[in-house]
């Protein structure tokens, strides 16, 4: 899997849902206007976040979406704590507090982007064992799960935020981006 970079029409568009029973799980799609459920995708799945984690760190990223890697279901993966961190089919919960933050995006390349952000949000989502995530973030945490989720929407910062700095390097003092 290789790193999506605009203008991919894929970047826009919206992800799926990943229905999970436990670690049972299966993906509702639609095909020429007919809904398919493909059953037992769990060994995807994991794929898929084995895949979307190479990435980032190829990229030296703080985050990257499933959708920025070709992939159009609900899920991304994040670096906390030292550990990254695979969420399925996130929720933002308990949004408070703005705040402006500088971002880049893997999928934009060389541009930084002034984006209004959350100044904090709680995280729900399930886990790759079908476990529950309820993560409390704030500040720059915050702005990178944000960013994350807007992803799984077709949203880029391209269309959320100013550009304020073009032709930036990544080894230039931005190294870390999140996707």
């Amino acid at each position: 899997m290789m790193l999506r970079q605009v203008p991919d029409p894929v970047l826009r568009r919206k992800s799926v849902k990943i229905e999970i029973n436990g670690t049972s799980m299966s993906l509702t799609v639609i095909a020429d206007g007919q809904q398919i459920k493909i059953h037992d995708v769990y060994e995807n799945i994991k794929g898929i976040a084995e895949d979307i984690t190479r990435v980032m760190q190829e990229h030296y990223g703080l985050g990257l979406a499933a959708s920025q890697i070709g992939q159009l279901v609900r899920m991304f993966v994040f670096h906390y704590e030292g550990k990254n961190i695979v969420i399925l089919n996130p929720q933002l919960k308990r949004k408070k507090g703005k705040q402006m933050i500088a971002e880049r995006c893997l999928s934009i390349p060389a541009k930084v982007f002034w984006v209004e952000r959350s100044k904090s949000l709680t995280l729900v989502g399930k886990d790759l064992r079908g476990e529950d995530i309820r993560m409390n973030f704030k500040d720059i945490y915050a702005a990178i799960i944000e960013h994350e989720y807007d992803h799984l929407d077709g949203i880029l910062i391209d269309k959320k935020g100013k550009l304020i700095v073009t032709n930036v390097a990544a080894n230039e003092g931005w190294k870390l981006a999140w996707g």
